[in-house]
């Protein structure tokens, strides 16, 4: 509603577990893996009412004027939460996944042009590692990988696609894009040594 909050009036496990909920944002996260992430995956009547209670205090902070179980965030779906996303609200981590799937489907598909439109807007979203706040965490180390792997991914496929429309200079940029994110893909160096040779850059 276009209001800054006051983040440290919320608890910092509540604040972790709307994290993990804006990751998966639009997608239902069932109680067990949250109870596994931040109650040591122990689920005993006391942990559950912990969970009713960081959940609520969290409906509570981000609509404090909506009366109790009128929440428009945070739904329930059985025994799961889902951080709802309404028409206009935008997820970086959805909008990075769908370009990369966007990309995948339309290179399988030989519409190169589009893959790499596709990949440059999963790049774009791209903003580096998630939630680095959060350092080793378990519930998000797992999540930070895959998306920095994805990303890696994206860049060489870019920069491969660029080189076989004889565009080095592109090729060249995006390959080391990836190499930004992930410095041992042997892919990227590869594509990397063919984009300089054929952009007559011999001496980078």
């Amino acid at each position: 509603a276009g209001r800054e909050h006051d983040w440290a009036k919320l608890r910092p496990r509540a604040q972790a577990v709307l994290r993990l909920l804006a990751v998966r944002a639009g997608q239902a996260v069932h109680r067990d893996h949250l109870v596994v992430a931040f109650w040591d995956g122990v689920t005993t009547p006391s942990t559950l009412h912990n969970l009713q209670v960081t959940v609520s205090s969290l409906r509570s902070f981000l609509e404090p004027e909506r009366p109790r179980g009128g929440s428009r965030l945070i739904a329930r779906q059985g025994d799961s939460y889902r951080l709802v996303l309404a028409p206009g609200d935008v997820s970086d981590v959805a909008a990075f996944e769908r370009a990369v799937r966007d990309g995948r489907r339309a290179r399988a598909q030989q519409r190169l042009e589009e893959a790499a439109d596709a990949f440059r807007i999963a790049l774009d979203h791209y903003a580096g590692e998630l939630l680095p706040e959060d350092g080793q965490a378990e519930w998000v180390a797992a999540d930070r990988e895959r998306l920095r792997r994805e990303a890696a991914n994206s860049a060489v496929a870019l920069a491969e696609i660029r080189l076989a429309q004889s565009r080095p200079v592109e090729a060249v940029e995006a390959a080391e894009h990836c190499l930004e994110v992930d410095g041992h893909r042997d892919a990227a160096w590869r594509v990397l040594i063919r984009a300089c040779d054929a952009a007559g850059l011999a001496a980078d």
